[in-house]
């Protein structure tokens, strides 16, 4: 499943959702007694931290449009519109919290106000998103949309244009009074701070209500919505920037930014082994006949080219068998398709039990046609193996139709080889062993004949 909204959340993940919910739980009522504590000031480790979380919610964003754009899903790009947005409003946030925008800093005059208004907002943007995407689910639906290609620029626009909107008031709101905490110049007012809380509950009850958490998608941005509501209390108990809970809300930021992606990288990871797999199954499907289980004719010309090639990298030869089922088609009138179908699946299997060696190869070459290629073999050694195939097959005692020229099913073999295959090609090496198998069957069936001409190994002759 490619959506991750209609990815079924196992019972395995379930368990993980409760465990990492109650951990993050666990860290904030810890946490909570000693929220005011001055914690030492450190600028670069948030630097750090907050472009962290601007690269892992701006990668979730690129990994959810592109989920998108394979589903045509518009709740999908709807909510990676939300999470681009977050990070397009982070990113001002860090630069003039950190005095990494010094000219815009001194231009609006209150940097750390504006900063605020800038947290309150993309913190505001981004537990909006499970809203967004429910709401899109409901208009949209969850399957491909056929006005997909049209709302996709509305989006990516949107992506453009939210961001700016929102930030816009934080230019103008820089020029007020700071706001304050218990007396204490902060980031964020308790004012601004429950209101993303609200939401945030609101889209988690939302989720619930949706499907009781069944995606991995939902349980997802549950858990992000909760480390949203525990980021904001600490940020706000703590008063003051640089207190340990200041900090403790800065790992749930992390938390929050990284749930989703990483359950998109797992996913990403699954389907890439399940598309392995099935790459694996496919080619073994295309190189195997369907009847008999052999290789088939494709898989047949492939292993005839690095033969060769071998045989001339190695200075050694090769030879081949082209083996046919006498008189198949009178067998094939008598006993109807289906008996022809089990005869020719039984006589697959003896040719294949032949084969002494593992890098000899048998194929279905044709119709009632197997054919045999065998490395660093001369022509006696062919010849040898083409006589058991034969007398194997005819002490089968597979009956024939009456008046049929045997009374029992038999093959007749072409054998050829090369003592060296540099200079062979596959067209002039099969034709040989065709020109030979045409001997056979011209001079009575039911025998092996080389080419070149060598005496049989035994009478091939079953009267």
């Amino acid at each position: 499943m490619i959506d991750l909204g209609e990815t079924v959340a196992q019972r395995q993940d379930r368990y993980r959702a409760i465990a990492g919910a109650g951990a993050v739980v666990v860290l904030g009522l810890v946490t909570v007694p000693f929220a005011g504590q001055p914690f030492g000031t450190s600028y670069p480790v948030l630097s750090v931290v907050l472009g962290v979380s601007i690269v892992l919610v701006a990668l979730a964003g690129i990994l959810l449009w592109a989920q998108s754009q394979v589903t045509a899903s518009i709740p999908l790009l709807v909510l990676a519109a939300f999470y681009g947005a977050t990070a397009l409003l982070m990113t001002p946030y860090l630069l003039l919290y950190h005095g990494l925008w010094p000219n815009i800093s001194a231009a609006i005059s209150a940097g750390p106000q504006a900063s605020a208004w800038l947290w309150f907002e993309w913190h505001l943007v981004f537990v909006s998103s499970p809203i967004a995407y429910l709401v899109a689910r409901r208009f949209f639906g969850s399957g491909m949309h056929s006005g997909f290609a049209g709302l996709e620029k509305r989006a990516l626009l949107a992506l453009i244009v939210l961001p700016a909107a929102v930030a816009a008031p934080a230019i103008w709101i820089a020029n007020l009074p700071a706001v304050s905490v218990h007396g204490t110049r902060t980031a964020v007012a308790w004012e601004t701070g429950s209101t993303v809380v609200v939401v945030s509950l609101v889209a988690i009850a939302m989720l619930f209500q949706h499907n009781r958490f069944r995606s991995v998608l939902d349980v997802c941005l549950a858990i992000t919505g909760l480390c949203m509501i525990l980021d904001v209390t600490l940020t706000v108990m703590g008063a003051a920037p640089f207190s340990l809970g200041w900090y403790v809300s800065r790992i749930y930021i992390v938390i929050a930014s990284s749930t989703l992606l990483v359950a998109l990288l797992l996913q990403t990871a699954t389907l890439y082994a399940q598309l392995a797999k099935t790459a694996d199954r496919l080619r073994d499907e295309s190189l195997t006949d369907v009847l008999t289980g052999l290789s088939n004719r494709r898989a047949f010309d492939l292993r005839m080219v690095q033969v060769l090639a071998d045989g001339v990298r190695l200075s050694r030869g090769a030879a081949m068998l082209m083996i046919d089922v006498d008189n198949f088609k009178a067998f094939n009138d008598a006993h109807g398709h289906l008996g022809g179908d089990e005869c020719l699946r039984d006589l697959a299997k003896t040719v294949n039990d032949c084969l002494s060696r593992t890098r000899d190869m048998v194929a279905r070459y044709g119709g009632e046609e197997f054919a045999v290629i065998m490395a660093d073999t001369d022509l006696r050694g062919a010849l040898i193996v083409a006589e058991r195939v034969r007398s194997s097959i005819e002490g089968m005692g597979i009956p024939t139709p009456r008046g049929a020229q045997y009374p029992a099913v038999t093959v007749s073999i072409g054998a050829t080889a090369v003592e060296s295959t540099a200079g062979v090609t596959a067209e002039a090496f099969i034709e040989q062993a065709d020109r030979a198998l045409y001997r056979a069957k011209e001079t009575g069936r039911n025998r092996t004949i080389s080419w070149p001409l060598e005496e049989p190994v035994e009478s091939a002759v079953a009267v």
